[in-house]
């Protein structure tokens, strides 16, 4: 009888960890963005575009009242958001020199979409900004504000992507609001010779 339990368990311990999800949790990039001091391997910029926006049209220059730091390196962790030579000749309406990008896959991952949400190595990606979201909402919040006017619907939410192999040297980044902006899945994987630097935050005193 001892026996028989002892199997029953070592069975059900087997398979809750066979259903059991891995995950990828990013713990340290925050959703706040601070404000911050020039120095001596900095630039700042002004943005004039809403693909960051979180809600708070965060990182866009409103009437050139807001900058954004920009430290230059080469050294860059997922969650950072990054400053790059938009590298989209493909894609069809008008984008700029330079674009921002938040780093979701590294160099040797791979990276896949399953109904809007990232995953890495067939790993969930568990982070503010690893969901497809608008203004920051993801699919249940966007849904229970009850937003007038909009034409948005859940299946727009579950997007999709094949599993994309980062080259050496590159990270696939996205736009934090994916319906504003696009991404590595539009434009491949960017090198690490395009990306200038990455955020630091708003600039406190300029």
């Amino acid at each position: 009888m001892a026996l028989s339990l002892s199997i029953w368990i070592l069975i059900l311990t087997f398979q809750t960890g066979c259903t059991m999800e891995k995950v990828i949790r990013d713990e340290q990039t925050k959703p706040a963005v601070e404000l911050v001091e020039r120095g001596g391997n900095t630039f700042v910029i002004e943005y004039a575009f809403d693909n960051m926006d979180r809600g708070e049209h965060h990182f866009h220059s409103i009437d050139g009242s807001r900058k954004t730091v920009i430290e230059r390196t080469k050294e860059f962790k997922r969650g950072d958001i990054v400053y790059f030579a938009y590298p989209g000749e493909s894609i069809s309406f008008h984008m700029p020199d330079y674009y921002l990008g938040r780093v979701v896959g590294l160099p040797g991952e791979t990276v896949e979409f399953i109904d809007g949400q990232v995953y890495i190595d067939n790993k969930r990606l568990e982070a503010f900004y690893a969901k497809k979201s608008r203004l920051g909402m993801d699919m249940n919040t966007y849904f229970a504000k009850k937003i007038d006017h909009s034409n948005i619907t859940k299946k727009d939410f579950k997007e999709d992507m094949a599993p994309v192999k980062i080259p050496n040297e590159s990270f696939f980044v996205v736009s934090d609001d994916w319906f504003r902006g696009t991404s590595s899945k539009d434009f491949g994987p960017v090198n690490i010779s395009a990306i200038e630097g990455k955020v630091l935050g708003y600039v406190k005193s300029y």
